[in-house]
C-alpha cells in the first residue's frame, strides 16, 4: 500500500496540522517508538560518516540532530529519509583536510541554500524522469 494515503497532509494545515492530525489519531506511542529508533540509529551513522570526513566524533554527534530536528518541525513526506549521507561525507574530507574543519559549515549551509533555491525552482518535479530501478 501507499503510505502517502494512510496519512494525508492538508497543505492549508502546514507541516505541524499533519503531525498533529496524525497524533490525534492515536499514534503517539508509534511516533515515539520511531523517534527513539532513529535516534539509535543515528549516533552510530553520525559517528561513522564524522570520521570518514576527518572530522572529530563529537561534531558529527553535534551535527546530526540538526537534519532530524528541522525535517520534524517542518515535515516531512513518508518514506523520505533524512540523516547523515555517505556521500557527504567523502566530499567534505576533502574540505576539511585543505581548509579545516570551520569550513564544514559554510560548505552545509551553501548546500541548503542550494537546495532551498532547487525546491523553489520546483526542480523536484523531474524526479519522475528517473527510471524505477535506479531509485
Amino acid at each position: 500500500t501507499d503510505s502517502s494515503e494512510d496519512f494525508p497532509v492538508n497543505e492549508k494545515d502546514g507541516a505541524l496540522g499533519g503531525v498533529m492530525a496524525r497524533l490525534r489519531r492515536g499514534n503517539v506511542g508509534l511516533e515515539i517508538l520511531c523517534g527513539i529508533t532513529v535516534a539509535l540509529a543515528l549516533v552510530p551513522e553520525a559517528v561513522a560518516f564524522a570520521l570518514s570526513a576527518g572530522l572529530t566524533p563529537s561534531i558529527g554527534l553535534h551535527s546530526a540532530w540538526v537534519i532530524a530536528f528541522v525535517t520534524a518541525i517542518l515535515g516531512g513526506r513518508p518514506a523520505m529519509i533524512c540523516g547523515a549521507t555517505g556521500s557527504i561525507a567523502v566530499l567534505l574530507g576533502d574540505t576539511v583536510s585543505g581548509k579545516g574543519p570551520e569550513y564544514v559549515f559554510v560548505a552545509v549551509v551553501l548546500m541548503g541554500v542550494i537546495e532551498i533555491i532547487l525546491g523553489l525552482l520546483r526542480v523536484g518535479s523531474l524526479v519522475v524522469l528517473i527510471p524505477t530501478p535506479v531509485m
